[in-house]
């Protein structure tokens, strides 16, 4: 049985590709370009990301990584 995106706490890249609506490659060109600030937790050879950090993310309009750093800094 397959979990839905929604139930998961961790993403894959796929399942965070399919919540932004981008392609695997706009993903890793944004990242390397820092406009992607998520931090991932590795496991073994995956890497995924939180769904709480994507989300609170997404709900500041996605920042860039120096933005994003700023905005957590100020929330704690």
């Amino acid at each position: 049985m397959a979990v839905e995106t929604s139930d998961k706490l961790l993403l894959t890249v796929g399942d965070l590709c399919r919540m932004l609506s981008i392609s695997r490659s706009s993903f890793f060109s944004l990242r390397s370009a820092g406009r992607v600030p998520l931090q991932p937790v590795r496991l073994s050879t995956k890497l995924l990301y939180r769904r709480a950090e994507v989300e609170a993310w997404v709900a500041q309009n996605c920042p860039a990584a120096e933005k994003w750093i700023q905005l957590q800094e100020c929330s704690r």
